[in-house]
């Protein structure tokens, strides 16, 4: 079968292309050829990342991709089968574990079976959703997939990450009511967890960031309620993050990370004002649509949107190349799809 041809510079050219090219092609079983990786980006091509889900799907599925070398700035993928069992991996350096989790929940949820990994990385980095915001704003939108449980065992900040996580997927067959992302969403109140490397107590700074925020997030009107930790880390960091509850699960949520020279202030402000952004617009946040257009595909459906992002036009162009062009359609900041069959 000839590959599909993908081009790597379409809407903002980063990796999320390639991470969601990967899951559709296993979940069609059509291989891909893909151009341009990471266009977008000062340094092009593969990073670690990619090589470590690449490895990942090799040993789960029996997958194949050629070649394999970070800076690669075109692959050729060939899917394999989905199994279930457990899989243990380091990705080796601070990596974002919510980025590879973007490419593996969705395949676990359609696993004949039971999947449990085991993974260690950086779960509070740079340009990456935390592993927090994955657990409590991603996952509950997923209930009826299955059943999700994902632990955090020990964080990892940059540049030296070590963090691990546990997560495990009990995929649900059965009927699956249709996507609903157009509703406004109606929190009842507004939750966080403030993080910091023990390195960092002496200075208050899960206090502080967290202070910052409930001062902004306070102005809603709503309850407010941010919890403070402090964990054992390799590298000295900091993040906050908030979401939005709701009666119905359908939340929405807000992060921001520490940095040298950032005040604790200024990161808990910083993810207080996303917050507010996306409570005063009554849409899923930026993270949540990129993580949900999969699943309206999927499930299909409505989803309406905060703003159009080079994000998700790479991910239209993505899925539309493996289920074809009528499979999603875009008014303004709502997309449409009739969904796709899913036999497990």
């Amino acid at each position: 079968m000839k590959p599909r041809l993908l081009d790597g510079r379409v809407g903002e050219g980063g990796g999320q292309m390639l991470r969601l090219a990967l899951v559709a092609s296993t979940l069609t079983g059509l291989p891909f050829r893909m151009v341009h990786i990471r266009a977008g980006r000062r340094r092009p091509g593969l990073k670690r990342q990619h090589l470590g889900i690449l490895d990942i799907l090799s040993r789960w599925t029996g997958a194949r991709a050629e070649p394999l070398a970070v800076g690669a700035t075109e692959i050729t993928f060939f899917p394999g089968e989905l199994r279930s069992g457990q899989m243990m991996y380091d990705l080796g350096t601070a990596g974002a574990l919510s980025l590879v989790l973007q490419s593996l929940i969705p395949l676990a949820l359609h696993a004949p079976g039971q999947m449990m990994f085991h993974l260690q990385g950086g779960t509070d980095v740079p340009f990456s959703p935390t592993l927090l915001w994955i657990r409590e704003v991603y996952l509950p939108w997923l209930r009826g997939e299955g059943t999700l449980h994902l632990e955090v065992l020990r964080h990892g900040f940059y540049p030296r990450g070590g963090g691990v996580v546990r997560l495990t997927v009990e995929p649900r067959s059965g009927f699956r009511p249709l996507l609903d992302g157009c509703t406004p969403l109606k929190p009842r109140a507004l939750r966080g967890i403030s993080l910091a490397s023990e390195q960092l107590k002496e200075r208050n700074v899960a206090e502080r960031q967290a202070r910052a925020a409930r001062s902004v997030l306070e102005t809603t009107g709503l309850p407010v309620d941010i919890r403070t930790t402090y964990v054992p880390a390799r590298s000295p960091g900091s993040s906050i993050t908030l979401w939005m509850e709701t009666a119905d699960g359908r939340g929405a949520g807000a992060d921001a990370l520490g940095e040298r020279g950032k005040p604790a202030e200024a990161v808990g402000e910083e993810a207080a004002r996303k917050l507010l952004e996306v409570f005063r617009s009554h849409t899923v946040d930026v993270h949540l649509a990129d993580h949900l257009l999969l699943w309206l595909i999927l499930r299909g459906g409505c989803l309406r949107v905060p703003r159009w992002t080079g994000h998700l036009e790479s991910g239209v162009y993505v899925l539309r190349t493996f289920f074809g062009e009528g499979i999603l359609w875009r008014e303004d900041l709502v997309l449409q799809s009739p969904g796709v069959a899913r036999g497990r």
